[in-house]
């Protein structure tokens, strides 16, 4: 049961880690038989279309169904009213919401990009070459790269209790000039928290 499976884009290049966790208390199982997942995304629907998707698709033992199949419109999903009603019409017993709690952007810089003419031969390897070593380890003559770095928060609720039963925030360290896909990061980042929640006994 792929549960808490959150995504949107961001794969390829790519290193997730669990961050942070918690469990209500007296739970000790998550055992569910239908779900919605709903992406909480403030005004890009075609996200939210991606991110749902992605997490039904991965599901094996538990059907989890987008909720953009139901309500298609985001002034929908943002009605509490019509989400519970939605959620209670198709007889769900759990659901899963994600959202991107935080963004930031890491600078990193690596080798120079050019060596001096000097090096290019043993003979010339002293000399002139120590001159001018300061202008190639200088920071403004390196390649840069950027990483992008995502928080998501994954919630998980129990329809019976209305109460929230699990919650996890999960970091993602992308390689901007690799996003990869969608499908990719959910099999990345269900894969680290299905390992917590299995550590944690809470799933079989």
């Amino acid at each position: 049961m792929l549960l808490a499976v959150a995504a949107l884009a961001f794969a390829g290049c790519a290193d997730t880690t669990l961050k942070s966790s918690w469990t209500a208390p007296g739970v000790t199982k998550l055992k569910f038989n239908k779900m919605v997942v709903i992406a909480l995304a403030a005004n890009r629907n075609f996200n939210r279309k991606m991110a749902e998707s992605a997490v039904a698709n991965s599901a094996t033992r538990v059907k989890i169904v987008p909720s953009c199949e139901l309500l298609p419109g985001l002034d929908d999903v943002k009605n509490k009213a019509t989400v519970i009603k939605m959620i209670q019409d198709n007889e769900f017993d759990g659901v899963i919401t994600l959202r991107i709690a935080a963004r930031d952007t890491r600078v990193m810089s690596g080798s120079s990009s050019t060596l001096p003419m000097d090096y290019l031969t043993f003979s010339g390897y002293y000399g002139s070459v120590y001159d001018v070593s300061a202008y190639y380890l200088d920071d403004g003559n390196r390649a840069t790269y950027q990483d992008k770095i995502i928080s998501l928060e994954v919630n998980i609720y129990d329809v019976k209790t209305m109460k929230l039963v699990w919650s996890g925030t999960t970091q993602t360290i992308k390689d901007a000039a690799n996003p990869g896909s969608v499908p990719a990061a959910v099999q990345e980042v269900a894969k680290v928290i299905r390992a917590k929640l299995q550590d944690d006994k809470l799933l079989n």
